[in-house]
């Protein structure tokens, strides 16, 4: 029986509970699913359970894994032999991760019956890369197993997904995520329902708001909205340049920045508080209703929710900043605002 403790992903944790307990493995799995719902930590526990020592040998009801063999403590340690980790160098996978990989499959498995391959943010690899595993997926090596983890199929040539046993992994419901805040934080209920629900289904990113990593990222997103629309370029371009370099902190901010616009639209169109994500902070939201009108609140959303699918390609980071706030600025500038002629380049 396959062991995994992530929760609300029954469906996925069946299907490989079924290749464990049947032995039929696949030689290469592809696990689609959001940020932060539990793919990579199952893609982990999965290849551990291929690898643990009773894998096999146990009766059907004994947990695999089992995480008390040598074998199990080595991928709990990241130093198994037979399981290898690629995740992005830089901004993507580059085809010199996957030669290696492909140099190290010419070489028996150590000690063990399998060799495990996972490839993290799999839909970030470079067109060579991909080409590369493509070929090792239309010939692949004996004993060895594929995990590829994405956010969707799109970013991934289809060729490759054709070739891979797909698992879906969903969102989690918000009462399953506030279950799991209380049980690990001990957070008051309060605490404990405003970040479920501003985790937009994903566990992960719960546990990493109520445990403040993320608590700046919120504030940024939330600066930006104060301060968008109402600014000249030259400001701006100041403000851009004070972001991070790297694409998944920019990546982050942009995805919480949605959820301002989104609970102000919310506001404005039901009047509702009760349906806001960012619920400990309406009496702000409420005081910017009529700053926007429902069309620029939808085309914000709209231009932020391109530019987080840009930073998941190989695009310049420094220039995606610069374009989003500038585009939104121009968008979101009132016309009573003085630095509205500036923002549409002088033509009123």
């Amino acid at each position: 029986m396959f062991r995994c403790d992530i929760i609300g992903q029954g469906e996925a944790i069946s299907v490989l509970d079924g290749a464990i307990s049947s032995g039929h493995i696949a030689h290469a799995y592809l696990f689609v699913g959001p940020d932060g719902v539990g793919k990579r930590t199952c893609a982990m526990e999965f290849g551990k359970a291929l690898l643990c020592e009773l894998a096999g040998k146990a009766a059907p009801e004994v947990a695999i894994p089992c995480n008390r063999c040598n074998s199990c403590r080595a991928v709990t340690a990241g130093n198994h032999p037979n399981e290898m980790i690629i995740s992005p160098d830089g901004a993507s996978i580059k085809i010199d991760q996957v030669r290696n990989l492909q140099k190290e499959a010419s070489l028996k498995a150590w000690d063990s019956k399998w060799r495990v391959w996972i490839f993290e943010d799999a839909d970030r690899m470079t067109e060579e890369a991909a080409n590369s595993l493509l070929k090792t997926l239309e010939d692949p090596p004996p004993s060895t197993v594929i995990v590829l983890v994405a956010i969707s199929t799109s970013n991934l040539l289809p060729t490759i997904v054709s070739r891979c046993q797909i698992v879906r992994f969903g969102r989690v419901a918000s009462s399953e995520i506030e279950m799991i805040l209380k049980q690990k934080l001990d957070l008051p209920d309060e605490a404990s329902r405003i970040y479920s629900v501003l985790a937009d289904g994903a566990p992960g990113r719960a546990l990493a708001l109520a445990g403040g990593q993320e608590e700046d990222i919120r504030k940024r997103s939330l600066e930006l909205t104060r301060i968008v629309g109402t600014q000249d370029t030259l400001e701006m371009l100041r403000f851009s340049s004070e972001f991070p370099a790297d694409r998944d902190s920019v990546s982050e901010i942009f995805t919480m920045w949605i959820t301002w616009y989104r609970d102000i639209l919310i506001l404005k169109v039901t009047d509702n508080p009760n349906l806001l994500l960012n619920m400990d902070s309406k009496r702000v939201l409420s005081g910017w209703i009529d700053r926007y009108s429902v069309d620029q609140l939808i085309e914000a959303i709209q231009i932020i929710q391109a530019s987080c699918e840009a930073l998941r390609q190989n695009v310049n980071v420094r220039l995606c900043v610069d374009s989003t706030l500038l585009r939104l600025n121009r968008l979101l500038a009132r016309g009573d605002s003085p630095f509205y002629a500036d923002s549409c380049g002088g033509k009123i």
